[in-house]
């Protein structure tokens, strides 16, 4: 049979404990849509790239 302290201490490490889940699931939900965002600037970067040349090629080709 539990002591009510002994019952107190499992809830507390349960709640620690997903608590603890629960932060890490944050951290790596932003990190992933760093990620992301990182990428997507680095793809609007490399378009505006190819568009530039594109538009240089053309004004040697004329």
């Amino acid at each position: 049979m539990t002591t009510p302290s002994a019952r107190t201490e499992g809830s507390r490490f349960s709640l620690l404990t997903l608590g603890r889940m629960a932060a890490a699931s944050l951290l790596v939900g932003l990190l992933a849509a760093s990620v992301r965002a990182e990428s997507a600037d680095e793809r609007a970067d490399r378009e505006a790239k190819v568009a530039q040349e594109l538009r240089e090629h053309q004004a040697r080709g004329m």
